[in-house]
């Protein structure tokens, strides 16, 4: 693993000005909008788009929403599967619900493929007859599905943020933009026919400012986008709503994971509520997760909790179970190829994509993992930073039934057919990649010395948060001697203390990068500064990231 550092920091230098040298590595132009977004209360769908574009569709939409409500016609929402899809169909369905919609949200099971499918729309169809559908979260390549609903008479609209294909399909509005989450787009066309066509209802004015926009974050930080410029904006104010939420489902979910009016981090949002969310959509019922942020029984919430929490537990020993069976094939290689190809047809559909995640991590490649059935496939697919795996995917694109995705994922369908020459196909243009594409390595904001580490420091550096993709928690190298090497109950858990022989400070090592044998010897550190506070007290506390034992895996990017 190689580590690239972008600035030596002299033993001058204050904590606010370390705070800022980091700032203008990162190419944050504009600090104060950075420091202090804007609150997503004045943010427009608008924005997103060119005048004459967004005019266009906007008229369209409003003349189509406001026909079904004078005339009570059926309004489909039509989400996804996913946290960021269901997210997004639960702003999208009450905004129309409180508004007086005849409305009914729709998330087809995962075994019927991502985004539209011709089984479902026939039985939306022939159920309901609604005069007109909305997606969240899909429908950019939905062309096939579009034209079929065109046929029966039922106009799409479409609020979605993957990749884009050569031409959009033929629906009746379009609102796209790959800047945001699925769910923010929803959040931000929820919030625009609120503001046409309902201002004066308070009740939704608030849960634009709290609740759903709490939602609309949740499916920033679940799908991986990175959080810069509007998502930024919208996850900075969105993790503060937290506080003041009121929704029963959304309170509960709090509350099973120690969260009950705190503000979370985004580690809170993705490792402990969105996973919650996405386990009833993997191995169980995505709509009762739907049912859950939209429930307004507090006992309903707290039974719909429960059961998120069970299904999250067994989705997490299923995937251990399968990640070992991965694991196994791999490690009998000679030789790891440049791309991860893994068929495995006893996979539950629901995790190939937390696999897929799991194998890139471990081996730092692109990766998609299949799962075939029936004479049918499903693939996700996972992806390292240089590498667009949607683009890359797509030079085997007539080898796929259906295909979307955005950079660092996608999902796929294929007939079993055609494995064998998709296999070829991927492996062939991966010969191209360059080496160090798939070199793996850390970014180092900055070397400093342990003297500069301070809780002036650590409080500085919590005012670049929210931290996630686009935006990483800032990391550091020094040098010290361990002074004191001890484990925890949690035996993946060590504590330690390090020195520069006048400075000692305390750290957690969650790495497993350390043993004991380590213990007074001059070591290279990358590592995080947290803010820590226990028993009323506050200090600064480092969080072990990578032991260096390397001198040459230091690449020195810029000096200063």
């Amino acid at each position: 693993m190689k580590v690239h550092i972008s600035h030596h920091a002299n033993n001058n230098l204050s904590a606010k000005e370390v705070v800022e040298l980091i700032i203008k590595n990162r190419n944050i132009f504009d600090v104060e909008k950075f420091l202090s977004p804007p609150h997503p209360k004045n943010l427009s769908l608008s924005d997103f788009f060119p005048h004459a574009h967004f005019q266009k569709y906007a008229k369209l939409t409003l003349k189509a929403l406001k026909k079904a409500l004078t005339h009570k016609q059926k309004v489909i929402i039509w989400g996804d599967y996913d946290a960021d899809g269901i997210t997004g169909t639960a702003i999208l369905w009450q905004t129309l619900h409180k508004i007086g919609f005849d409305v009914l949200p729709h998330i087809p099971a995962r075994e019927s493929g991502y985004g539209f499918n011709i089984a479902d729309l026939q039985k939306i169809h022939s159920s309901h007859s609604p005069a007109l559908i909305i997606t969240v979260d899909h429908g950019i390549a939905g062309h096939d599905g579009v034209d079929f609903s065109g046929t029966l008479g039922i106009p799409v609209i479409i609020t979605d943020h993957h990749s884009k294909t050569a031409s959009d399909p033929d629906a009746l509005a379009i609102f796209h933009t790959d800047k945001i989450s699925g769910s923010g787009v929803a959040y931000l066309f929820a919030k625009y026919i609120f503001e046409e066509i309902a201002p004066e209802n308070n009740q939704l004015k608030q849960l634009f400012e709290t609740d759903f926009l709490a939602l609309a974050t949740i499916g920033i930080i679940a799908d991986l986008i990175p959080i810069t410029g509007e998502a930024r904006r919208i996850c900075f104010h969105g993790l503060s709503a937290f506080a003041n939420i009121s929704q029963p489902g959304l309170v509960e979910l709090a509350k099973s994971c120690q969260l009950e009016g705190l503000i979370p981090t985004t580690y809170d949002i993705g490792f402990k509520i969105a996973p919650r969310i996405n386990a009833l959509g993997r191995i169980a019922d995505a709509t009762d997760a739907l049912r859950l942020l939209c429930t307004t029984s507090p006992q309903k919430a707290k039974d719909l909790t429960k059961i998120a929490n069970e299904i999250n537990t067994e989705r997490q020993n299923i995937v251990e179970k399968s990640l070992k069976k991965a694991l196994s094939h791999f490690t009998s290689l000679s030789q790891m190829p440049n791309f991860i190809l893994y068929r495995d047809d006893d996979l539950m559909e629901g995790i190939i994509g937390l696999i897929a995640s799991k194998l890139t991590q471990k081996y730092h490649l692109p990766s998609l993992v299949i799962t075939c059935k029936d004479g049918k496939c499903k693939g996700s697919a996972r992806s390292v930073k240089a590498i667009d795996i949607t683009t890359f995917l797509k030079k085997s694109s007539n080898l796929f039934e259906s295909l979307g995705g955005h950079h660092q994922a996608a999902g796929c369908s294929l007939s079993e057919s055609n494995f064998t020459a998709l296999s070829e196909s991927i492996m062939k243009n991966a010969l191209d990649f360059d080496k160090d594409w798939l070199q793996p390595f850390l970014e180092v904001d900055m070397e400093i010395p342990l003297e500069s580490i301070s809780l002036d420091l650590a409080q500085y550096l919590e005012n670049l948060a929210p931290f996630g993709i686009g935006n990483p928690k800032p990391t550091f190298l020094s040098e010290g001697s361990f002074t004191s090497i001890r484990p925890t109950k949690n035996p993946s858990v060590w504590q330690f203390t390090i020195s520069d022989g006048s400075n000692t400070l305390s750290g957690v090592d969650f790495s497993q990068s350390i043993s004991e044998k380590a213990i007074n010897t001059d070591s290279k550190i990358v590592f995080r500064i947290q803010h820590d506070k226990f028993n009323g007290k506050s200090s600064a506390k480092i969080e072990l990231v990578k032991l260096i034992n390397d001198e040459d895996q230091l690449i020195q990017m810029t000096k200063f």
